[in-house]
């Protein structure tokens, strides 16, 4: 230890007049507001600016300067004989100089720093302040980035000094085993990029960038003790352990990647519902144990248990999975590299469905996708440009634009043959009153036809197209209220004002009859209106902290999902009910204490035929821990659906 320290020391006094040249730069920002070209800006400002000038260019330099000299100064001019000659070890000279050099350049930064530290306002959260690649760093580290960054340039700067003046024919192994691990690192990281995984993304970058410093240092201390006065041998020494290192690191990295993106449905411990249907089909993504956030997608067959795979999800853009009415196509967008998405498709009327290419792809900022009934075709919407397709591969049939100043949201097959637009528009500039707009593309005639104004989009869905609902539910406002209302499906006209305010939910039953939900504090209730507006049935619920209703198992018989938080703090859960009410006869029962209906509107991305009574989507319920299972409504028994396995 003790010839370690004085080798520390013998290192920094030789070099001691960097710290002077430090300590004139660190004035520059403290005179940097006398200037008279400054302005008006705060004084704290400019300091902070000119340092930031300094630090980012003196301190990467003298790294530089030193991490080439410290060893391969010493080596070309043969001075480095003069150590082995003293009784010191091969790893006390290279850590020694090492960390001398890598000290110096700290002193460096800090010296340079510190009276604009001292000058400002809060000195001591200076140094916290967040930045912007504050998400992509480990909490520990951020405050740590500078100093790391001067370790980083002295060893590459080392390594570098290394091979120029060796000029050895190493330099073709330093090639090929810098290409072989920048390509094992690329093909392990890049099939997370941008939005798949970023968790692990991030991740495998940091792993790829601890083993460079790891291989750095090790090579140093390799090549110092087996190359000694000889610089081709100091070169060949460096190349070969620095290269094993990272080669067999960065080959580590692909396996481990390779092994999280061949995640089967059988590997799955939790599952999400992303699309459901009329059939028994439904898309899920999930997780599984030690994937992080890598969700794969999966077709699942309810029934029978065949399964298609689709890939990752990224969960940013929607369910990014759509089912055909009818329940035999689906649809889905797989992530292809940085800038796009491939649409692939699946026959799921076939015995063995496989995903099929469409031979198209969309970018990153599409808006919507859409499936007609059938199955026969589909569009996109990006940006203002609407877009209909239909064959294997698809080709486009149908194409147009959508006209300023209106924001196309969302489309719809009404038919095979009509698109519908949903779109919103703002008066008066990006604060004005928002409006919503629906128009059709009329595929037969290529053209699209006038917008039409609605009051609601959201809440009553489906329009006909003259711009009303296909149900003569509406809502009309009255003072500060909403009210549900009736409309004359002839004319669009308010007919009658229910009364009904306050409500969580309306639903329209295939009777005619009209279902209001209310979900409040100590008043959670049903009730069941005629469209005379005469109150026919109040059925009372359970109380819960949220109440929603979900799909129909059967005539009469609507599911009902319960949330109550349970426990406090960061051990805060939620404790899941779901019930089933009998319409008829105003009572309710208990299906089970711990799952939720999984048919909840918004979660999941539902065509219509998921909401008709009796669908295997209306039957479906998850557990919080992420089981799914299948409710028989004759017997009330629940079995289990998925994850397949556990």
């Amino acid at each position: 230890m003790r010839a370690f320290l004085a080798l520390v020391r013998h290192e920094i006094r030789e070099r001691r007049a960097l710290l002077a040249a430090a300590a004139v730069a660190s004035l520059l920002p403290v005179v940097a507001p006398l200037l008279p070209s400054t302005g008006s800006n705060p004084a704290e400002d400019i300091r902070e600016a000119v340092m930031w000038v300094i630090v980012g260019g003196l301190a990467p330099l003298f790294a530089l300067l030193l991490g080439v000299s410290f060893i391969g100064r010493d080596l070309a001019e043969g001075r480095i004989g003069f150590y082995y000659a003293q009784p010191l070890t091969a790893p006390t000279i290279w850590f020694g100089k090492l960390t001398a050099v890598v000290l110096l350049v700290w002193a460096v930064e800090a010296i340079v720093m510190l009276p604009t530290i001292l000058l400002a306002p809060d000195p001591v959260s200076f140094l916290g302040r967040p930045s912007a690649l504050d998400p992509y760093l480990p909490e520990w580290l951020a405050p740590a980035l500078l100093p790391l960054a001067g370790l980083v340039i002295v060893l590459v700067a080392h390594a570098a000094g290394i091979v120029w003046r060796a000029r050895s024919a190493w330099l073709v192994v330093d090639l090929v085993g810098l290409l072989v691990a920048a390509a094992l690192a690329w093909l392990a990281i890049s099939p997370f990029l941008p939005l798949v995984a970023p968790d692990i993304a991030i991740g495998a970058a940091w792993w790829v960038f601890g083993w460079c410093l790891v291989g750095l240092v090790a090579a140093g201390a390799v090549q110092v003790a087996a190359g000694r006065v000889d610089p081709q041998r100091c070169h060949r020494a460096l190349s070969t352990t620095l290269w094993t290192i990272l080669v067999v690191s960065t080959g580590a990295l692909l396996a481990w990647t390779a092994w999280v993106r061949s995640t089967d449905l059988d590997d799955l411990d939790s599952v999400d519902v992303l699309a459901m249907g009329r059939g028994d089909w439904i898309a899920v993504w999930g997780t599984a144990a030690g994937r992080f956030d890598y969700h794969p997608r999966f077709l699942v067959n309810i029934d029978d248990g065949r399964s298609v795979p689709l890939g990752p999800g990224t969960g940013w853009a929607g369910s990014e999975v759509w089912l055909a009415d009818d329940g035999r196509t689906a649809v889905w967008l797989k992530p292809d590299g940085f800038l796009s998405w491939t649409i692939l498709s699946a026959d799921l009327a076939a015995e063995h469905p496989v995903p099929r290419s469409t031979g198209l792809t969309i970018g990153m900022d599409w808006e919507d996708v859409a499936i007609a009934p059938d199955g026969a075709r589909f569009a996109t919407l990006e940006g203002r440009m609407l877009a209909v397709y239909e064959g294997l591969p698809a080709e486009q049939i149908a194409a147009t634009h959508i006209p300023e100043p209106l924001n196309p949201i969302q489309i719809t097959f009404d038919d095979p043959d009509t698109v519908r637009v949903l779109a919103s528009s703002r008066e008066g500039g990006p604060t004005g009153p928002g409006r919503s707009w629906l128009m059709w593309f009329d595929l037969a005639g290529r053209r699209l036809t006038d917008r039409v104004e609605i009051p609601s989009p959201w809440r009553w869905g489906r329009y006909g197209r003259d711009g009303r609902t296909d149900h003569p539910l509406t809502t009309i406002a009255v003072g500060g209220d909403r009210h549900v209302a009736i409309r004359d499906p002839a004319t669009g006209e308010v007919v009658r004002d229910l009364g009904v305010t306050g409500f969580w939910s309306v639903r329209l039953l295939g009777d005619g009859r009209i279902l209001v939900l209310f979900d409040h504090d100590g008043d959670d209730r049903l009730e069941i209106l005629l469209t005379t507006g005469e109150l026919a049935a109040t059925i009372d619920l359970p109380e819960a902290d949220q109440v929603f209703d979900a799909g129909m198992i059967a005539p009469e018989r609507l599911l009902v999902g319960l949330v109550d938080p349970s426990g406090g703090g960061e051990e805060r859960l939620e404790h899941l009910r779901t019930i089933v009410v009998d319409l008829r006869s105003g009572s309710w029962s208990l299906v089970s204490d711990g799952h939720l209906p999984a048919l909840r509107r918004w979660l999941a991305w539902t065509n219509s035929g998921a909401w008709e009574v009796g669908s295997t989507a209306s039957r479906l319920l998850r557990a919080e821990n992420g089981s799914l299972v299948l409710l028989d409504p004759a017997t009330g028994e629940l079995r289990r659906a998925l994850p397949a396995s556990g």
